[in-house]
């Protein structure tokens, strides 16, 4: 309230200017009253928005720290499932690695069986080619024996063998004797 002097009369102070005062005090108090209302109540309406706001960040923060746990947890999950299968992924591929190893070594054999075989089936080849070589040596220093011709009256129809005309490798002593015979006749 305002210092204000009033101008005095015989009896005290003008009460008209006493009540025009303080008309105009409680005018001035109400609307600072009415101010500090209408403040409160903006205040009261923004500490219930801030409140709410607070309780939102709040219930977040609760929903963001389960979601990071869940999350953790999951991931731990995850990777306890992934170091089981990476171990299942490994023992099979062992496992298949192993049985490999066990075929290449069975075909590592087998090849070697054959490779024998061939080796031993050439060996054989060239043994007998010598021998046919050797023969045929034989067969070529040797003189030639001439043969003797016997034919039938009439021979056989559709024979077609030497045999069938009498055509038969003649003896040592044979050749001899046809030999001269031969030239007897003029043939030598």
């Amino acid at each position: 309230m305002e210092k204000k002097a009033f101008r005095r009369k015989l009896m005290g102070y003008s009460a008209k200017q006493v009540q025009e005062a303080m008309k105009a005090q409680k005018k001035q108090e109400e609307e600072a009253l009415e101010e500090k209302q209408t403040r409160l109540l903006e205040l009261r309406d923004e500490n219930l928005q801030l409140k709410k706001e607070l309780e939102y960040f709040r219930s977040r923060e609760q929903d963001v720290a389960a979601a990071l746990l869940e999350a953790q947890s999951q991931a731990r999950q995850m990777m306890e499932q992934a170091r089981e299968a990476a171990t299942r992924e490994q023992e099979r591929v062992r496992g298949q690695v192993g049985d490999l190893r066990t075929v290449a070594a069975e075909n590592r054999k087998a090849l070697e069986q054959v490779a024998a075989d061939v080796m031993n089936l050439a060996n054989d080849f060239v043994a007998h080619v010598a021998a046919c070589s050797q023969q045929l040596k034989k067969l070529e220093e040797e003189p030639a024996r001439p043969l003797r011709m016997n034919i039938p009256a009439s021979p056989r129809r559709g024979a077609h063998k030497a045999s069938a005309f009498g055509l038969e490798p003649l003896g040592e002593g044979l050749q001899e004797a046809a030999g001269e015979n031969d030239r007897g006749r003029g043939y030598a």
